[in-house]
């Protein structure tokens, strides 16, 4: 009886003093976008993940994409600007490929940068291919390849400086030189990967149809790619319409919409894998107040929440759908003319009311980063082309500085973590105290009841 009262005591004091341990797992977020845990092999639960390129990075991403699992049922990381993501000599890479790994995670290696003299030209491949040299050295090391989803190519149809330089996005040399610089840009990629030795990587093109769905794109389908990403935003279905969690699904996310884009990609790809990059954000951010930016608009945050979901259900009705991107996790970022921040995050700082939230942006980070569709990352010597959105057309494509970054992954969290480890601290010292002093009564009791035997 002493001896199991001590053990018990002791057991106790490991438990609470951390050096036993415990389920520490959360409750999936009510933001999750999807509803369970499946291997990437077999579907692509994806999502953006904005980088943190100050302070100890690689820890960071370590623990996010731990959340990202567990808390969000993520299995794909959409990462920009991966390529700038090791500097000064730092394995911010190898801390994110380590953890991609053990968590059986995978990652989109997005090839999409290109010069302020791009036209769809086979010859615009060899400054591409320079940009991501080293970028390619890394990802196709044996070590590496099984984290990698798929090569993403981007092809920036949605880029008024390219449009120019092609007579308009609708013209015939546009198709022309579109279709010519797919099946060059596939061919380029499977060789620079195959000569690294990552054979049969998978290679899939970007697809846009427009804002508007009035992009009249050739097939890319002489390429032979393994399969395609397509930008298709949700628009409220009217100008004075902003839909709420009381909208039914099909008006939620404008399904008739956003069908007009599936219906142009199964005519031209019927039974090739489609990836859909998506996002949503809020009024209810901006304090009810209506903003420019009207890509992916709800009312509130549960509105938010269904029509996420909704969207993703009914991607799931056609049978080329390989998986989802949402953009973006932990992304707040500001657009519109005027601008205001855009709450695209999944990962919201529940700490701070949400009327408030909007206030705080100036305490965030200022980090360059990438616009959707089509997108292009800023290195070496290449032009950051960006497209901003809006209910008409892209007005604003020059180099472009936004406030993005969570606040509760880089301000309010290191402050819980530390405030969590010092409280851990002091229950292990507790608990361990506890189970000296139950150790000793249970002693102390057992002696005075064998010597009460002893008397009787």
């Amino acid at each position: 009886m002493v001896k199991k009262g001590i053990i018990f005591a002791m057991i106790t004091a490991m438990v609470v003093s951390g050096s036993i341990p415990t389920n520490n797992a959360k409750a999936l977020s009510s933001m999750a976008p999807y509803t369970s845990q499946v291997s990437p092999d077999t579907f692509y639960n994806g999502a953006m993940l904005e980088l943190k390129r100050d302070g100890n990075a690689a820890n960071w991403v370590a623990d996010e994409l731990e959340i990202m699992k567990n808390q969000y049922n993520i299995n794909t990381v959409n990462i920009y600007g991966l390529e700038s993501f090791d500097r000064n000599g730092n394995t911010n890479k190898d801390a994110l490929f380590a953890a991609l790994k053990r968590l059986g995670m995978k990652v989109v290696v997005r090839i999409e940068n290109y010069s302020n003299k791009f036209a769809f030209q086979v010859s615009d491949l060899s400054h591409i291919m320079n940009i991501y040299q080293d970028l390619l050295d890394y990802v196709c090391k044996p070590e590496h390849r099984g984290q990698v989803a798929y090569f993403a190519l981007n092809i920036p149809v949605d880029d008024p400086n390219v449009q120019n330089k092609i007579d308009g996005v609708n013209s015939e040399l546009s198709k022309q030189r579109q279709v010519s610089y797919t099946q060059a840009f596939v061919y380029r990629m499977r060789q620079e990967t195959a000569a690294r030795g990552f054979h049969n990587a998978p290679m899939f093109l970007s697809i846009f149809y427009g804002w508007d769905n009035s992009f009249d794109l050739p097939s890319y389908a002489a390429a032979g790619a393994d399969g395609y990403f397509m930008n298709n935003y949700s628009y409220p279905k009217s100008a004075g319409y902003v839909p709420d969690e009381t909208a039914s699904d099909a008006d939620l996310i404008n399904r008739a919409r956003l069908s007009i884009s599936v219906s142009k990609f199964l005519s031209q790809y019927k039974g090739k894998p489609l990836v859909v990059e998506f996002g949503f954000h809020t009024m209810e951010y901006n304090g009810g107040k209506k903003p420019n930016q009207t890509a992916g608009l709800v009312t509130n945050r549960t509105a938010k929440v269904r029509a996420i979901r909704a969207t993703i259900e009914y991607y799931k009705t056609i049978p080329e759908f390989r998986g989802a991107l949402y953009f973006g996790y932990n992304l707040y970022k500001e657009e519109g003319n005027p601008p205001a921040v855009m709450d695209w995050t999944l990962k919201y700082p529940d700490e701070l009311p949400i009327e408030t939230r909007s206030t705080t942006t100036s305490n965030r980070t200022n980090v360059t980063t990438t616009n959707k569709p089509s997108a292009v990352t800023s290195t070496k010597d290449s032009t950051v082309v960006s497209t901003e959105t809006s209910d008409v057309a892209a007005t604003d494509h020059t180099t472009e500085h936004i406030v993005t970054t969570s606040i509760a992954s880089e301000t309010t969290q290191p402050e819980k973590e530390t405030g969590s480890s010092a409280m851990k601290i002091w229950l292990g010292i507790l608990g361990a105290a506890t189970a000296v002093f139950g150790g000793l009564l249970a002693v102390l009791f057992g002696i005075k009841r064998k010597a009460m035997k002893e008397r009787g």
